[in-house]
């Protein structure tokens, strides 16, 4: 920018430069017609003119009058050609100059404003290309994995809502600190897990200063956080079954069967009661699921990929046969998931038996 405006205060002063030459030229010039028009009127002696005034009639001293003209004029020829080559070549130099003066002073104004026009056009560009540095760096911020916090999960190892949090924790590779809440004890009635969640339920997760409770709510937070490995597919459809089928077992098996459920049966018609109707109402859900998902001839629920269907069933197929004693050749369909289940690693780490808390 400062050599910008040298430049046009260089052309400037150039410009200055030439006017004063031209003027300097014209002065010169008019100095040299005044000479030469003095050597002119000079060259001619007063006697001259006086004779002539007293002899002018006589043809004698008109020749010699003549003759001294003659010779006057070729002496101041010179004088005279200097005169008339300096007024016609300052006559023509001129409108040159002026020119040149024009034309160097428009150059040096547009070497002023043209930084101006310069600039803003490259503080355009320049926050064009922020933009576009901003647009791509949060492009890439966004496609990065957010890193987890540390992550608490206060579980029983005997909850199939708890084992699902699990389940989905090992699928998504988050580590967790696993935070035992001894159920048959009481626990869950501490002042400090009452702060937590109220209700006294498990599971409960926390993750820096957001706390969670209730295992749908859990899952559907964790898929919003860490989107890494989803669990929810793209495609609405199958979005729609794995949330529905989640949801049969949440809202329609799993509170039916719920520890605080059967105790209470157990208590008002005894044990054989309260069995009977955790079978039964275990065996409508499963009706339910297995017309859901009978069309999918795929290894999971929904597909090739373990999602959130997945998640919700296999805990729930695991306690139904091995806590109560479900007859699973009515469900052909959930058996063969349930079969695909067991050897996934994820699934194996979360078994109720490999967690701190479980009672062998």
């Amino acid at each position: 920018m400062a050599f910008v405006k040298v430049s046009a205060i260089f052309f400037f002063l150039m410009a200055l430069t030439l006017c004063e030459g031209w003027i300097d030229t014209e002065h010169a010039c008019n100095r040299k017609n005044v000479h030469v028009k003095q050597v002119v009127q000079d060259s001619e002696p007063p006697g001259i003119a006086a004779a002539d005034d007293r002899i002018s009639g006589s043809d004698e001293i008109k020749a010699i009058r003549t003759s001294i003209n003659l010779s006057l004029t070729r002496g101041t020829s010179h004088d005279l050609h200097d005169y008339q080559v300096a007024t016609s070549n300052g006559s023509a130099v001129g409108p040159e100059l002026i020119t040149t003066l024009f034309l160097a002073i428009i150059f040096a104004g547009l070497l002023y404003s043209a930084p101006i026009s310069f600039l803003v056009v490259v503080i355009k560009t320049v926050e064009q290309r922020r933009a576009m540095e901003s647009s791509s760096s949060s492009s890439s911020s966004s496609n990065q994995l957010p890193a987890a916090s540390k992550l608490l999960l206060y579980s029983y190892w005997q909850s199939s809502c708890s084992w699902r949090v699990r389940f989905a924790l090992n699928l998504k590779g988050l580590a967790c600190e696993y935070k035992p809440v001894n159920l048959p004890a009481g626990e869950q009635f501490s002042p400090e897990f009452k702060r937590l969640n109220p209700l006294h339920f498990v599971p409960v997760l926390v993750d820096g200063d957001m706390v969670v409770s209730d295992s749908f709510a859990i899952l559907l937070y964790l898929e919003d956080k860490y989107p890494q490995r989803p669990l929810l597919p793209a495609d609405p459809r199958l979005r729609a079954l794995n949330l529905q089928a989640a949801s049969i077992i949440s809202s329609s098996i799993q509170p039916l069967h719920m520890l605080s459920m059967l105790k209470y049966l157990t208590e008002k018609s005894g044990p054989e009661e309260s069995l009977s109707w955790a079978q039964s109402n275990i065996d409508k859900g499963f009706f339910a699921l297995e017309t859901l998902l009978k069309d999918f001839d795929s290894r999971y629920a929904t597909g090739d990929d373990v999602y959130m269907a997945d998640v919700f069933l296999a805990p729930q197929i695991a306690v139904g046969t091995t806590r109560f004693n479900i007859n699973m050749s009515k469900f052909p369909t959930l058996s063969r998931l349930y079969e695909s289940y067991k050897i996934l690693p994820e699934f194996e780490a979360s078994l109720p038996e490999r967690q701190p808390d479980a009672v062998h």
